[in-house]
């Protein structure tokens, strides 16, 4: 349920290089959200601290936290070409893979790479998932459909990638 505050943690570490530890981070970010210190409770994934964040607090954290980013918030996965440029200037991408069910999913795509087969290049995509500790390179329809859904009975199967939070600072540029 806090994913969104261990990728915003992430990436905010990414752009500061503060290697702060991810649980203190984590828990600042859901205090900025739900207004308790839900860390401090013997549950802390009770009551209030048992939900996640809308995507207007991820936005709004995200510039209270990584302000010189000025994020922006975007209802649609990028294109290939823009995912691309986004990557090619270092600026990492929050997603949230939504399910049908309105639950969701937080995590980023960080990086890309050309690979070479003997299909020919192609472009992979890494994704970095708080809740898996290997790093995920996946093809630009992969990363915008179905990632999670080789298992079926993970909760949030048949997701696509919706919304984007990216920089609009980084954005703007050609």
């Amino acid at each position: 349920m806090w994913c969104w505050a261990t990728s915003l943690a992430i990436t905010r570490d990414f752009y500061y290089h503060n290697h702060t530890t991810c649980d203190l981070d984590e828990c600042a970010m859901a205090r900025l959200n739900v207004g308790i210190d839900c860390c401090a409770l013997p549950d802390m994934c009770e009551g209030t601290c048992a939900f996640g964040a809308k995507k207007e607090d991820i936005l709004r954290i995200a510039r209270m936290t990584i302000p010189t980013m000025k994020w922006q918030l975007d209802d649609f996965a990028p294109s290939e070409d823009r995912l691309i440029k986004l990557l090619t200037y270092h600026t990492p991408v929050l997603r949230i893979m939504a399910d049908q069910y309105g639950g969701g999913h937080a995590d980023i795509v960080g990086g890309c790479r050309t690979t070479h087969d003997e299909n020919g290049t192609k472009i992979e995509y890494l994704v970095v998932d708080s809740m898996d500790p290997n790093l995920e390179w996946m093809n630009y329809n992969d990363s915008v459909t179905v990632p999670y859904a080789q298992d079926p009975d993970f909760f949030w199967r048949s997701t696509i990638w919706s919304p984007s939070f990216v920089s609009r600072y980084i954005a703007q540029h050609p």
